[in-house]
């Protein structure tokens, strides 16, 4: 059958132009695949913000990880800092706590020496006391002793007072003017005269008791060495003790006394 030119006009293209016109429309113009034009340019400045972000991202991460090394470093050297001062004030302390104890070990050497010295001149002083005393008395008229820092002169009763009298005889004025004269010259001593009798009872109308007896030849004593020796009366003091202080169980003798107590001063602090 013969065919027009109409009908090859209507007719569509035959199939092998079909396929070679699908593939110029998929290689393009060029002979290049169909892919849309600068599709790689496109991707190009993404790929480039992911590789930044990523190295930003590592960087950020190393200087946080130093940053936090850093402050682990500095609180270290901080807490290292604060360990040393307290190891300083602590060394500062005991320092301080051996010095003081060095000022208090000078200080306690220091004292002693002085104390020990102030003994020696205390017994040499006492010693010539004890010599200076014997030396005014006869054997007869009494003696002298000492015990620890107390020094007692014991007048026998006879010398003194006549038996039941409390009036000094003359030969005990002259013992006591020369007993006296060394107690005259002392100042740190306080001088107690004690009054003593033996167990024997005594009733007068002056003397109702020993009591009153050693009492009156006590304060005869007292005021003989303070009025006519010239003893200085504030250091002077007279008591009584009857027969309650005997020096011997068996010697009545030594017991009937007149005794003469000297011991160191104990100042009052007055108000």
């Amino acid at each position: 059958m013969a065919r027009t030119v109409w009908d090859d006009m209507h007719e569509g293209p035959t199939e092998g132009a079909a396929d070679e016109e699908l593939a110029t429309r998929v290689r393009g113009p060029s002979g290049s695949s169909n892919k849309e034009p600068g599709g790689p340019r496109r991707l190009l400045p993404w790929l480039l913000f992911v590789l930044t972000a990523s190295a930003f991202a590592g960087y950020l991460g190393r200087k946080l990880d130093e940053e936090d090394h850093a402050k682990s470093a500095l609180a270290t050297a901080r807490d290292e800092a604060a360990e040393m001062r307290q190891r300083a004030f602590a060394a500062e302390d005991q320092l301080a706590r051996v010095k003081s104890e060095r000022d208090q070990a000078s200080q306690a050497k220091t004292q002693l020496v002085q104390k020990v010295a102030a003994q020696d001149l205390t017994k040499q002083a006492d010693d010539k006391l004890i010599s200076d005393l014997r030396a005014k008395l006869d054997t007869h008229d009494g003696d002298v002793s000492q015990d620890a820092n107390r020094i007692s002169v014991n007048l026998v009763d006879q010398i003194l007072f006549k038996s039941g009298d409390a009036n000094i005889s003359p030969r005990g004025k002259k013992v006591l003017d020369q007993v006296g004269a060394v107690l005259k010259g002392l100042e740190s001593k306080q001088i107690l005269v004690g009054g003593h009798t033996d167990d024997r009872p005594i009733h007068t109308a002056q003397f109702p008791s020993n009591w009153e007896l050693s009492t009156a030849r006590a304060v005869n004593v007292v005021r003989y060495l303070a009025e006519t020796v010239g003893v200085s009366p504030d250091k002077l003091t007279a008591a009584g003790f009857s027969q309650f202080h005997p020096r011997s169980k068996t010697s009545k003798a030594k017991n009937r006394r007149i005794e003469i107590l000297l011991t160191p001063i104990v100042e009052v602090k007055k108000k």
